[in-house]
């Protein structure tokens, strides 16, 4: 197996957990459940970082790895210090185990900063890394003419998509916040 495929599967499933590990953070069940949720979060989008890092570093600057690059300087930048507050939050709790988490801490995990920015990294790299490997399969056969179109069409998608992810974790947050306020 070609060692720049297995390099490429890695960090796109390294940053689709991360994804995962993102959106789970406000259901964690207790204090100790989330603190081990944001490590692990933390440490997968360290190690994506790096990733994007190696690859912009490597020579594989094409203009898709460089738009790769604008949501995980927002991870880097935006999430980060998120988590880092997150995980210090949670410390506070994790010595009583049948603690319910506060409201306040899952409206701060709930908040959109914390999740979008890995979430879009996650998808921004799904064609990227496709595209690397030689494009995606039915899309790469359209005719040239046809090929910025069904490009245009999943760039789109793709938005709207996360549009829609964005303003669920909006909503998600607005309602955890007001919890915590009235709790």
């Amino acid at each position: 197996m070609d060692i720049a495929l297995v390099g490429w599967l890695a960090l796109t499933g390294g940053w689709l957990a991360a994804a995962v590990i993102a959106e789970s953070l406000p259901s964690a069940g207790s204090p100790a459940a989330l603190r081990r949720r944001v490590g692990w979060l933390t440490a997968f989008v360290l190690a994506g970082l790096g990733g994007v890092a190696g690859l912009i570093g490597s020579g594989a600057a094409s203009a898709q790895v460089l738009l790769l690059a604008v949501p995980a300087v927002a991870v880097a930048v935006v999430t980060l210090p998120r988590l880092r507050r997150l995980y210090g939050g949670s410390a506070a709790f994790v010595t009583a185990p049948a603690a319910p988490n506060p409201p306040g801490l899952l409206a701060r995990a709930a908040h959109p900063l914390v999740a979008l920015p890995v979430q879009v990294t996650a998808v921004a790299l799904v064609p990227v890394s496709a595209r690397y490997f030689g494009g995606v399969p039915g899309v790469g056969v359209v005719a040239d003419g046809l090929g910025v179109v069904a490009d245009g069409l999943m760039l789109t998608v793709a938005v709207i998509l996360l549009v829609a992810v964005g303003v669920r974790h909006a909503l998600r947050h607005s309602a955890l916040a007001e919890h915590a306020g009235h709790g």
